[in-house]
């Protein structure tokens, strides 16, 4: 039996994707930040203390920017509108300083396992989230195959003459594209990581023409070439991330 289509509220804050969402006994709402470039969903430490969430273990976790300290809590149920998402032990992490680096308070981060065996549309233009939405995208939609690395999702970009075969689809990044130049390519690595580079981005038979990027001289996560970002993302009208068919879909507004 196919789903029950479900829609909730987005908002855009500072390029990034804000949802509410419940945890276990919260009498209140979370702020989440729709992240599919997390391999995981994440509560903020915080907001684990106020539902009296129990940590069970404690371990370290990978970020861009190196490591970081996080527990492991008790299974804890996560809802989206009248949706329960999962029943699961969830990663809890400290995000008093995202918050503070976007001005809003950060109360997890809902990660690439909501996104797993699940068709979600994006809709930027109308500011929701459709989750098994009743119809499926425009036939004149531009598709790209999704590959996994792991817990990521990836896809195949071009970015000016250099083909980046696994970009992981990131809606918690704010940037276009953040990619690195692939060994033996005609394009130098650049002398700083994230460095500025100006190019046009292809997604399949689309093309961004002349969009800043961010190049890396060292690859961000191991075995891919980059990070697609709500900057590219949030030009269309509509994004799908169909994790049953393994594809996202492009739709102008």
């Amino acid at each position: 039996m196919a789903a029950a289509a479900e829609s909730v509220p987005i908002r855009l804050h500072r390029g990034l994707i804000m949802v509410e969402a419940t945890v276990g006994p919260a009498a209140r709402p979370f702020q989440f930040i729709l992240d599919s470039g997390a391999e995981e969903t994440v509560l903020a430490k915080r907001a684990a203390k106020e539902i009296s969430l129990e940590l069970v273990s404690r371990e370290s976790i990978r970020r861009i920017d190196g490591s970081q300290s996080a527990y492991r809590s008790a299974p804890a149920t996560v809802r989206l509108g009248r949706r329960a998402l999962f029943t699961k032990p969830t990663l809890v992490v400290d995000l008093r300083r995202e918050s503070r680096a976007i001005g809003t308070r950060i109360d997890g981060l809902l990660g690439a396992d909501f996104f797993a065996r699940r068709v979600v549309r994006i809709d930027y233009r109308h500011r929701r989230l459709d989750i098994a939405p009743g119809h499926g995208p425009s036939s004149a939609a531009a598709v790209l195959p999704i590959s996994r690395n792991f817990g990521a999702m990836c896809v195949p970009v071009t970015a000016g003459a250099t083909v980046l075969r696994r970009v992981r689809i990131d809606t918690g990044c704010t940037r276009t594209l953040c990619w690195t130049v692939p060994a033996g390519g005609a394009l130098r690595p650049p002398r700083r990581s994230g460095s500025r580079h100006a190019t046009s981005i292809a997604l399949g038979v689309c093309r961004l023409p002349d969009v800043t990027t961010h190049l890396y001289r060292d690859r961000i996560f191991p075995r891919e070439d980059g990070l697609l970002g709500n900057g590219a993302l949030g030009q269309f009208g509509a994004v799908w991330i169909d994790s049953i068919r393994n594809r996202l879909v492009l739709e102008e507004g």
